[in-house]
């Protein structure tokens, strides 16, 4: 159910989903861009990138629950939820299949949405998608719940100086702090949590749907390694770094992020050299190769045990990941366990 031609939200049960379209300025044959953001923004964030899209395409961007001008709602919010809004947007709407591109939370979303819905994508960018290995869990929550004050607020300072290159004194520095600082604490550290423990590469081998993975030459808050390695032997993926960027792609290089888009949506990928099988078998043989040795450096990875110990600032210790927290107060435990770091061959004695 949608409201009027000049009411721009879509009526979901009880919570209102602001949303906003943008005519295709030239192009007669035009195709739909759904763009997602992602966690503590709202669809202003593209603002700088919309120039460089709507000369092709239709752009539809719309507030997350919770965002920028729509509600949160009763319902216990969830990737499927948020999963489920978007289906009801193209719907609502009255959509043709749509290319989706998704930002950070936004990327996971169109991720997982494609492997539910693909008869409604054609193809979907994905930009500053998050992507931790498990066993990393413990200490990147740690630290997240540290720089957050254990939940309590949004360090929008420190954010800021890490996904963006904008100087403090520039007017969309400004904008964006405003926008990050309107946002819930609690929403903030349920869409965090969200975006970091959920695990994307299984859902990138299940999607059908071409996909291009955008990341920052300069991003440090979500590594790119682990899904740059997986696009490089998944056939249906290609991965690009946009220069001179961090994480807020779309802030920092508008131009050059919306033409590696536009060029991605509009070019239909060639069939690999049918003419040639010799240069297929090779390409077709190393696209393998680098599959296997990613699965056995898993599966070598998953059979060592590492522990890892932590000294200067606080006792901690984590085997394969995980954090142990109990019995160090036991019969000199922590102690014995730290000589024995520094003394791995000892005597019982000793």
């Amino acid at each position: 159910m949608t409201g009027g031609e000049n009411v721009p939200f879509l009526q979901k049960n009880q919570t209102r989903i602001f949303y906003k379209k943008e005519p295709v300025n030239h192009s007669n044959k035009v195709e739909t861009i759904v763009l997602i953001h992602t966690n503590i923004t709202n669809h202003t964030i593209y603002d700088k990138m919309i120039p460089f899209l709507n000369e092709e395409f239709r752009l539809i961007r719309y507030d997350l629950r919770g965002f920028g001008l729509s509600d949160l709602g009763d319902e216990q919010i969830s990737i499927d939820l948020y999963v489920d809004d978007l289906q009801f947007l193209i719907k609502s709407l009255n959509l043709e299949p749509v290319h989706l591109v998704g930002f950070g939370f936004g990327a996971l979303l169109a991720l997982k949405f494609s492997t539910l819905h693909s008869n409604l994508v054609k193809k979907m960018a994905l930009m500053t998608m998050a992507c931790f290995p498990e066993e990393t869990y413990d200490s990147v929550k740690a630290h997240r719940s540290k720089v957050s004050y254990n939940g309590t607020k949004i360090p929008v300072d420190s954010i800021l100086k890490k996904v963006t290159s904008l100087t403090t004194d520039d007017p969309e520095y400004t904008r964006i702090h405003q926008m990050m600082s309107n946002v819930p604490t609690s929403t903030y550290v349920k869409i965090m949590d969200f975006t970091l423990y959920t695990y994307p590469i299984p859902y990138m081998k299940e999607t059908k749907t071409p996909a291009l993975i955008l990341s920052g030459e300069w991003e440090v808050v979500f590594p790119q390694n682990l899904l740059a390695f997986n696009a490089v032997y998944l056939p249906n993926f290609q991965y690009t770094v946009v220069p001179n960027s961090s994480s807020f792609l779309m802030v920092d290089q508008p131009e050059i992020t919306a033409l590696l888009i536009r060029e991605f949506l509009t070019t239909v990928k060639p069939k690999k050299y049918i003419e040639d099988k010799l240069t297929n078998s090779i390409f077709e043989d190393l696209r393998l190769y680098t599959q296997n040795v990613y699965k056995d450096g898993t599966k070598n990875a998953q059979a060592l045990n590492s522990i890892q110990v932590d000294l200067l600032h606080s006792f901690h210790v984590h085997i394969n990941g995980k954090a142990i927290v109990k019995g160090w107060n036991q019969r000199y435990a922590k102690q014995i366990l730290i000589y024995l770091i520094f003394h791995q061959t000892t005597s019982r004695e000793k």
